[in-house]
């Protein structure tokens, strides 16, 4: 449960927030256009990435508007999760159903339901989408897979991996063996996948192809992370309750560690010691789905010794009761690493996190919880979360699936929030300084960009 803090311990928790700040919930002075913060979203139901301006997001007049909204890329079918280059120049969009019939699977058409499509990254030039949008696209990458959704970038940017979360749904159909029945992931080559496309598929890391003998599902790969040496990558396991360590020289599984129900999202902390995982649903699929509550925190260096104790605590975030599921989703570090940020799904919540006191098994480790809400009065449904690049904003993606009378999808009708960070500690509820209307239908993952 949240403690209560007295006022002196909410400022000196903020103070080490947001240090050399003059004030966290003022609007920013004018920036040169090179320099302006942009928040990067994937549009999921709608085919795009939508870029926002975060400065004029903060812009009084503009709240509860999409007048934020500086561009609109079209990219494949169904983008879920993104990922920005450390330089802000790139972002690789991860299209879930890749260049299937995004219409069709918007109506609910069968077989083309949301799950087991061959999957495709684009990849976006930022720069040039805030002036030609229709010209920002480098190119489309085919990931060798189908569903595929966690995508991370080699330390020296020459390669890229994709988790590719799903079996075929030409062969499996609509059942819980297509959308958790993936079993791989994708090894790109960076500059092939920008000039030669057809080429950069360079091989596959097989977590392993036989299934659950109960639930009858795969590994189903969905975030994924690189250590800070290139030399392994972590995997969130959310047909299982694991997180593989794979050996990428060996190109194979060297341990797993056991977390929490069906891993998702993951953050991968300042310093390469610590990962965090949402612990969010795992198989079998429909509406009694195991869903979590948890986030578990790992330890990279244990992790890669094969250590049975490398998850060092496990935290209740967005819930009070356990039997009722938070189902957390994206997460994000603060650029100090000291916060943690989790979107939880299920409560329609965010819960900012103490990474020291969580580490140290701590009571209060989740110092906030920011209630999220729509003028429309539909659920939130918090997908994605990052933190401004000075640690002061929190940067909220979600929203239900709207529709029609008729049925059909009602674009642009998704939200971004953006939550004073400093504020959370000290009045939850109001937090939130603004939101940003028209982002999406169903919005997933967002990255920010300076």
């Amino acid at each position: 449960m949240i403690e209560r803090k007295t006022a002196r311990i909410a400022f000196t928790l903020v103070a080490a927030l947001i240090s050399l700040t003059a004030s966290a919930c003022s609007v920013p002075t004018a920036q040169d256009e090179s320099e302006r913060e942009l928040a990067l979203i994937t549009g999921r139901r709608d085919k795009e990435l939508v870029i926002v301006d975060l400065q004029r997001a903060l812009d009084p007049k503009n709240s509860g508007t999409n007048n934020a909204v500086v561009a609109r890329v079209p990219v494949g079918s169904l983008p879920s999760a993104l990922l920005a280059s450390p330089d802000g120049r790139t972002a690789y969009v991860v299209n879930h159903a890749g260049a299937a019939d995004q219409a069709a699977i918007n109506r609910g058409e069968k077989p083309l339901f949301q799950h087991g499509h061959r999957g495709s990254i684009t990849i976006v030039d930022i720069q040039k989408a805030a002036s030609a949008p229709s010209q920002a696209v480098l190119s489309t990458v085919d990931t060798g897979g189908f569903g595929p959704v966690g995508v991370a970038l080699s330390p020296d940017k020459k390669r890229l991996y994709v988790a590719n979360s799903e079996a075929d749904l030409a062969l499996t159909g609509s059942t819980p063996a297509t959308e958790f029945g993936g079993h791989t992931i994708a090894v790109l080559d960076h500059e092939q996948a920008i000039k030669k496309p057809l080429a950069a598929l360079t091989g596959t890391i097989d977590l392993g192809s036989a299934p659950d003998s109960q639930t009858k599902c795969l590994r189903n790969p969905n975030g994924i992370a690189v250590s800070g040496d290139g030399k392994f990558l972590f995997v969130a396991e959310g047909g299982d309750k694991t997180v593989s360590v794979v050996d990428i020289t060996a190109r194979q599984v060297a341990h797993r560690v056991e977390v929490g129900d069906g891993p998702w999202g993951m953050a991968l902390l300042p310093k390469g010691e610590t990962l965090v995982v949402a612990n969010r649903e795992r198989c079998p699929a429909g509406e009694k789905d195991p869903e979590g509550s948890t986030i578990s925190f790992i330890n990279t260096a244990k992790a890669i010794a094969k250590d049975p104790k490398a998850e060092v605590t496990r935290l209740l975030v967005g819930t009070n009761d356990p039997a009722k599921p938070s189902r957390p989703f994206g997460l994000a570090a603060s650029p100090d690493g000291r916060w943690l940020a989790v979107a939880n799904f299920r409560t329609n919540n965010l819960s900012l996190v103490d990474v020291n006191k969580a580490l140290a098994a701590q009571a209060g480790a989740e110092a906030a919880r920011v209630p999220l809400t729509r003028p429309d009065g539909q659920a939130a449904r918090p997908r994605g979360v990052a933190f401004s690049r000075d640690g002061r904003y929190i940067i909220v993606s979600g929203g239900p699936i709207i529709r029609g009378k008729d049925k059909s999808i009602v674009p642009q009708t998704g939200t971004l929030w953006v939550i004073d960070a400093a504020r959370a500690l000290s009045d939850p509820a109001k937090a939130v300084l603004t939101t940003v209307s028209g982002v999406g239908n169903e919005p997933y993952l967002v990255d920010v960009v300076r």
